[in-house]
């Protein structure tokens, strides 16, 4: 899956999403997706495929069940694996759940 396939997936779960950054900060909930690392496969001395790993962030202001299974069921009708954390961000007073993608 390229990158422009991944946001327009991201995209169906219903909330606003950025790569990366927002330039204008959106209502919450929101996504942001980052892509950290290109997983590799080589051997011979040459790289045979490249599939990138993606760490996609949904920021909420409470512990928010319907968006996070919304965001997973979304991951889960393409087959996506993930690792997920969650984390409260004091300064901002937001929920960060993270999920760790790769192999796509």
């Amino acid at each position: 899956m390229i990158q422009s396939e991944f946001y327009q997936m991201l995209k169906t779960s219903g909330y606003p999403v950025a790569f990366n950054e927002f330039k204008i900060a959106p209502t919450i909930p929101f996504i942001v997706y980052l892509k950290v690392t290109n997983n590799t496969f080589f051997a011979d001395g040459k790289v045979h495929f490249k599939s990138p790993a993606y760490r996609v962030e949904l920021y909420t202001s409470a512990k928010d069940y319907a968006a996070e299974n919304a965001l997973e069921a979304t991951f889960d009708s393409h087959s996506l694996c993930y690792e997920k954390d969650r984390v409260f961000i004091e300064s901002e007073s937001l929920y960060q759940t993270t999920y760790e993608i790769g192999g796509i």
